[in-house]
């Protein structure tokens, strides 16, 4: 691809609704689209690696130019958790030039990755009905021990030291050779294209985008999708699974996810099948199991145009002179290393899970653990760490958890 476009006791602060994307800065697709205005995320000229303390960024979402629908009906689910936002806008299929200036714009928004640490236990419940796991007149449940949300946004956001420095961030489009849905049911290999002189000349967002909208198909899609790149993810999971194994002792089931939050923009065609696969109908053939019929016929049937993607890098490879002259290269981060994201929300995790929380984690979470837990190092000593277990870590109620082990499955 080439570079197109620079351009239950949960006490406060924890909530159990995640931080959702502001509707008040939504670009209005049912007015003139080709007289928008759109505006870019700020720019961040904070030099040092601390993360901002508020939220970075509040994606838009995607107004239905139907009134009567709700813009929520159009965020589709994946099953990994994941979602994308989605618009039947007619111009959108039909005006090249408004869909480039609707692309580019929502390629300045970034993905919402979502740290997810859910931790659960099962018990044996006496069985008083039918259940499928009942034996020997007992039944399993299970209980969920903690469960904690936190937005990585802020960590794939650049904070530009100067308003000369280049934009991390790059909208790239499918070049020759490469293997993509280029309007077919099934990924195809793009075929050379020489230009005027007989050479080989790379496509444009533009391209893509006026083949899109001269395609007569009645069901086709054109999708702009959203990447983190250069992350390593394993490595925080690693991190993350040790600190509350070893250093909590937990002994539960122990699930370390990330999520990604809109991550694509997906243009529909305006076609009436399309918006009954957006709204109620679509219900209607899954619990009449009519969609084993439509299913095969709706895959065969609709032209995907995948060719369009957005790279928000976490850290990118940096040239610098080696010692004997070479030229090495070294791994620059947006923000901060994936080690020092772990170091610096520790003792915020390890205050919630012992608190069982459930919900999204906050910056002020964050701050006020970091102060209790820095406090508590600064204990001396065998007596003071064996005081501050009894007294029970960060508040929690005095028990002996830590010190033998908790979260167990019990049957």
């Amino acid at each position: 691809m080439s570079k197109t476009q620079s351009k239950s006791d949960v006490p406060p602060p924890y909530s159990d609704e995640p931080p959702r994307l502001d509707s008040s800065s939504a670009i209005s697709l049912s007015n003139d689209l080709s007289e928008q205005s759109f505006s870019a995320p700020p720019r961040y000229t904070d030099a040092d690696d601390t993360p901002p303390t508020s939220p970075v960024v509040s994606a838009p979402l995607l107004t239905h130019p139907y009134g009567h629908i709700d813009a929520h009906t159009f965020t589709h689910t994946y099953r990994d958790g994941s979602t994308s936002q989605r618009t039947l806008e007619p111009r959108l299929s039909e005006i090249p030039e408004v869909l480039v200036d609707f692309i580019q714009t929502q390629a300045q928004v970034p993905p919402q990755p979502v740290i997810r640490i859910r931790g659960t236990h099962s018990v044996k419940r006496e069985d008083s009905g039918r259940d499928a796991n009942r034996k020997n007149g007992s039944s399993k449940e299970e209980i969920v021990d903690f469960d904690l949300q936190i937005d990585f946004t802020p960590y794939i956001m650049r904070k530009s030291v100067n308003a000369d420095e280049e934009e991390w961030r790059e909208l790239t489009v499918a070049q020759d050779r490469q293997k993509v849905y280029t309007g077919g049911w099934r990924k195809a290999v793009v075929p050379l294209r020489s230009d005027e002189e007989g050479g080989v000349s790379d496509r444009t967002l533009e391209d893509w985008v006026k083949a899109y909208c001269v395609d007569k198909a009645p069901l086709k899609t054109f999708v702009m999708e959203r990447r983190i790149g250069f992350l390593e993810s394993d490595l925080i999971k690693c991190a993350l699974g040790d600190l509350i194994r070893q250093t909590l002792n937990y002994r539960g089931n122990l699930n370390i996810t990330l999520e990604t939050l809109n991550k694509a923009v997906e243009i529909w065609s305006p076609h009436l099948i399309n918006k009954w696969r957006n709204n109620w109908v679509q219900w209607v053939f899954y619990l009449s199991f009519l969609w084993i019929f439509t299913w095969p016929i709706l895959f065969f049937m609709t032209r995907r145009y995948e060719v369009s993607v957005t790279t928000w890098p976490f850290a990118r490879d940096q040239e610098v002179p080696g010692p004997d002259g070479r030229k090495v290269y070294r791994r620059e981060f947006a923000v901060v290393s994936e080690e020092n994201w772990v170091r610096r929300y520790s003792p915020a995790i390890k205050n919630a899970v012992l608190g069982r929380r459930q919900g999204w984690m906050t910056e002020e979470d964050l701050l006020r653990s970091e102060a209790e837990w820095a406090s508590m190092e600064r204990c001396q000593g065998a007596g003071g760490l064996i005081n501050n277990a009894l007294r029970g870590v960060l508040g929690v109620e005095s028990d002996l958890r830590v010190l033998r082990g908790w979260g167990a499955d019990e049957y």
